[in-house]
């Protein structure tokens, strides 16, 4: 097979390829290489480039699934494929899917975004707080001031009846221990740093008091991330092993490398469902052996790594249903152990940003339909996806400008380990790494198992560089505080900078929703301008569902689509059914 550089040497050859036939990848084109799922080859980098960012054209699937009228029907067993291996079972440590996409199947949250069948309302409103509604908590409110939130606890709610909590009734004093947990205990600490204290005037209301306004304290309570877990596992220490909630399903099951297992729980609070008797997560990595399975009916969805695939589901699997995802931020990126000193030069960071190919990835790889974006979600800072001069001065393509910074800075010769885990990316960290060498860097990827990848970036502990995913959270604090102020856990992009810290703190408390928009402005231009990380083009997938399998909601705002079999599973599975 002949070199992936010298197969093709124009961009406009590639463009129109990819155009011409929807879903036509690079190795279709080639004719050739196919390793993993979407492996897809590259284009010769030329000497400069100017573009940005493709904005996406009309998406090719659907981002949800329409509901039909037909009356949901109770029984049946489903299994889903996961690629991410289990690690924990306590949500307190760790924010990866392959750990509370397994816990919030059992546990619930106090309140929850509010859920949709239909693309135009994926996107929610300007308010976050307004795309929320009541879980274990029926209601709130917040004082004017916003110091103050009082939660009503929704009646009748039991915990599973499962050793040691045995179905006992669900009270205020449950969240209090986990608001308080959640603050002392494990990475998710910065999102209590302004509570005062938590009181409970009676079994069904929980007081929370905070040191100062936070507009955003209300929002990672209907996240995955701030489940209500019972008092009982954590007092004797086997919350990491055991799972007790009071969700729509029992886990009977939990294992390293294989998966875990559920039952109906017949005490569940919730008006609908669940339909489901038995709910099974099987642990297969491999995403062609998740399509394999999936074609053999032996589970309810797969992922499609590329428009090509898809089309190829669509065309073998009558009625099939296929999602594309819809995101309105980047999720992955690399990272830089900014302690060392070639990476605390910011010349060296967008060099290798410059050296970044955007085009090439969108087109090659996702049919045009990715584009890359900042790992801030657009919604808090303009009315619209960012394209051009929105993105800073280092997004376009330049081989020329970034070899003259990196002589400047003294890293012409530049050397590094770039430690990933991710098989949703096994193509586009092809193409990265190619581009890079291409330019004359000498990058070692390093392909890490999910475990060992997981524990570097909770812990911050990579050496060099890493590809990071960031720890998931909706609020504007999540991404204008938590993962850019020093000294933080989230931090693990490793960035010390006084200025950020400053503008971090201002925008937690200002309650004028166009005054923290403007702040938060100013965060977006400043770290894009000193590259202190680079994002990565969404992998665009494309969930493939089984005919049969009805019931798919969609969560309203937030980072993204977030749907069924995923981090928030309490608040979508129960709406979920099997029409055979």
């Amino acid at each position: 097979m002949k070199d992936i550089h010298t197969l093709v040497t124009r961009r406009g050859v590639l463009r129109a390829g990819v155009v011409g036939s929807v879903g036509l990848t690079a190795a279709a084109l080639f004719g050739c290489r196919s390793a993993n799922p979407g492996a897809d080859g590259a284009r010769p980098g030329g000497s400069a480039g100017t573009t940005a960012a493709v904005v996406a054209p009309k998406t090719l699937y659907p981002h949800t699934i329409p509901l039909t009228t037909k009356q949901p029907k109770r029984g049946g067993s489903l299994v889903i494929a996961i690629a991410n291996d289990l690690a924990t079972l306590d949500n307190a440590k760790s924010g990866a899917i392959g750990n509370l996409g397994i816990t919030n199947t059992v546990y619930d949250s106090l309140l929850r975004r509010k859920m949709t069948s239909k693309d135009t309302e994926l996107p929610g409103t300007s308010d976050p707080q307004k795309d929320l509604e009541g879980a274990l908590a029926q209601s709130w409110e917040i004082s004017p001031d916003g110091m103050t939130y009082v939660f009503k606890i929704r009646p009748g709610v039991k915990w599973q009846n499962v050793a040691p909590v045995n179905g006992r009734p669900f009270v205020a004093e449950d969240v209090a221990l986990s608001i308080k947990r959640y603050s002392t205990v494990g990475i998710w600490g910065p999102l209590y740093e302004a509570v005062a204290k938590v009181e409970t005037p009676d079994a069904a209301t929980v007081r929370v008091t905070l040191t100062k306004p936070s507009p955003d304290f209300i929002v990672p309570l209907a996240e995955q991330n701030q489940n209500i877990m019972p008092r009982e596992i954590s007092d004797n220490n086997s919350i990491d092993k055991v799972a007790i909630g009071t969700g729509p399903f029992i886990l009977t099951e939990a294992v390293p490398g294989k998966g875990s297992k559920y039952v109906r729980n017949p005490d569940y609070w919730g008006k609908e469902g669940p339909y489901l008797d038995n709910y099974e997560y099987r642990l297969i990595p491999d995403l062609a052996a998740q399509l394999a399975a999936f074609r053999a009916g032996q589970t309810g969805q797969a992922t499609a790594a590329n428009a090509r695939e898809a089309d190829a589901i669509k065309a073998s699997v009558a009625d099939v249903q296929i999602q594309q995802t819809y995101f309105v931020k980047a999720s992955f990126m690399t990272a830089f152990n900014l302690k060392l000193p070639k990476w605390q030069d910011e010349r060296v960071r967008r060099a290798l940003s410059l050296l970044l190919d955007r085009d090439e990835i969108n087109e090659t790889l996702y049919a045009g339909q990715s584009a890359t974006i900042p790992v801030f979600p657009w919604p808090f800072v303009m009315d619209h996806r960012p394209t051009g001069s929105e993105l800073g001065k280092w997004w376009r393509y330049d081989v020329a400008e970034a070899k003259k910074m990196l002589q400047a800075a003294g890293q012409e010769n530049l050397k590094f380990d770039w430690p990933y885990y991710n098989p949703y990316q096994t193509s586009q960290n092809e193409v990265i790494i190619d581009q890079w060498k291409r330019a004359g860097i000498g990058v070692n990827p390093q392909s890490k198992d999910y475990v060992s990848f997981n524990s570097q970036l909770v812990g911050v502990s990579y050496p060099d560089t890493m590809q990071v995913w960031d720890p998931h959270g909706s609020q504007a604090d999540n991404h204008f505080r938590d993962h850019l102020k020093t000294g933080l856990p989230t931090n693990v992009f490793n960035i010390v900078d006084p200025q950020l810290d400053t503008w971090a703190d201002q925008q937690s408390v200002e309650l004028n929703p166009q005054k923290r928009r403007e702040i938060h402005k100013k965060i977006w231009d400043h770290v894009l301008d000193k590259a202190y990380r680079i994002e990565h083009a969404n992998n665009v997938t494309y969930t493939v569902r089984q005919p049969w399998l009805r019931g798919m909601l969609a969560g309203v705002g937030g980072e993204g689509f977030k749907g069924p079999f995923s981090y928030m599973n309490s608040q979508f599975i129960p709406h979920v059914w099997i029409d055979k």
